[in-house]
């Protein structure tokens, strides 16, 4: 077979393909319209809203609907955390770089990348600090190359100290991590540990019991940037974690600019829009 025909079967996969998941993505919204009587909260039914719940369940419609009605569910049980902060009021935690995201993926996949030293309580609290990765992973999870690959977390442990852990909100780290792993419509996949003290065992000894065994069988725990180096690669890693790149050329800082001048609260996310 000649390449001009296999360009051309390619093209016609890739239509069939676009065809399936139009069909699926009309069978979603319409279960979701049966849905909506026993929701607590509105859902939206725009295609780029729908898409994420059936990307990341590889096209199942009984676990997109699943997904989706977990996500209302959670956000009805955290609406006390989620409500009336916008994202032009958490700028200065936004800009901190606490909880970002790198420019570069690893395997297709968006990699979070948390960082304990620049954390300082008198100036970002608790749940300023993981609205601003929630806000991101909500962000980061309309993207289709995000859908299908998910994410990977690198928590960077250095400077830990016993001051933030006085101001660790336990009962919201439960809250946070509840809703990450069974609300957002988001794969996750390794969560790599690095530079690891002392002072973050009991913290994390509390957090692993948080997780779905799944989910704990994904943990790295890192006694060397080495270590992280065999799983993702230092070329997309800043220099503080052993890579190549500026922190400026590492983190997606257009991501943090598009968040932060749309000036949403997080009830615009997932709030009821005109149905495309």
């Amino acid at each position: 077979m000649s390449a001009s025909n296999n360009s051309n079967d390619f093209q016609k996969d890739k239509s069939i393909l676009q065809l399936d998941f139009e069909f699926l993505l009309g069978e979603l919204r319409q279960r979701v319209k049966e849905l909506e009587s026993s929701l607590k909260l509105m859902p939206r039914m725009d295609d780029g809203f729908l898409s994420k719940f059936l990307r990341t369940r590889n096209g199942d419609l009984d676990k997109a609907l699943k997904s989706l009605e977990n996500y209302y569910n959670s956000i009805w049980i955290n609406m006390d955390f989620l409500s009336g902060v916008s994202t032009t009021e958490l700028e200065s935690t936004f800009n901190s770089n606490i909880i970002c995201f790198l420019r570069h993926r690893s395997n297709g996949q968006r990699v979070c990348l948390s960082r304990s030293r620049l954390w300082k309580p008198t100036e970002h609290s608790f749940r300023q600090m993981h609205l601003v990765g929630l806000f991101q992973a909500e962000f980061v999870s309309e993207e289709p190359l995000t859908q299908e690959n998910g994410i990977s977390v690198i928590v960077d442990s250095s400077g830990v100290s016993f001051t933030h852990i006085r101001h660790l909100n336990l009962r919201e780290l439960k809250r946070i991590s509840n809703f990450l792993m069974n609300g957002m419509p988001l794969k996750i996949g390794e969560i790599h540990f690095v530079n690891n003290s002392r002072v973050i065992w009991p913290v994390f000894k509390f957090f692993l019991r948080l997780l779905k065994e799944k989910i704990r069988k994904r943990i790295k725990v890192h006694y060397s940037l080495e270590d992280l180096h065999n799983y993702i690669d230092p070329s997309i890693l800043p220099k503080s974690l052993g890579g190549e790149l500026e922190e400026t050329e590492a983190f997606d800082e257009e991501l943090v600019d598009t968040i932060v001048k749309q000036n949403v609260k997080y009830d615009d996310l997932w709030k009821s829009r005109t149905h495309s």
